[in-house]
């Protein structure tokens, strides 16, 4: 994969998984939402499909790192 094209992919990965923040939000707020809209599996999330498919880059310092964090946060969304 070039960097150029792993690059724009986090990025779309990130904005996605911040919208799946802002929804998790909505829903602590008491706001209903299909249970479609925020995926509860770290799997099943387009930051977490794309992190799982990039293979070639668990070599890059931190990105091992963010699996953890990832991990619990969608923890945490099963609590709520």
């Amino acid at each position: 994969m070039k960097k150029l094209d792993a690059i724009n992919e986090l990025r779309s990965a990130r904005r996605a998984h911040l919208s799946w923040v802002m929804k998790a939000n909505a829903l602590i707020q008491g706001i209903p939402l299909d249970k479609d809209q925020v995926p509860v599996l770290s799997t099943d999330c387009k930051f977490g499909k794309w992190y799982n498919s990039a293979t070639d880059m668990q070599t890059i310092s931190g990105f091992v790192e963010i699996y953890d964090p990832h991990e619990q946060l969608h923890k945490i969304y099963q609590e709520i």
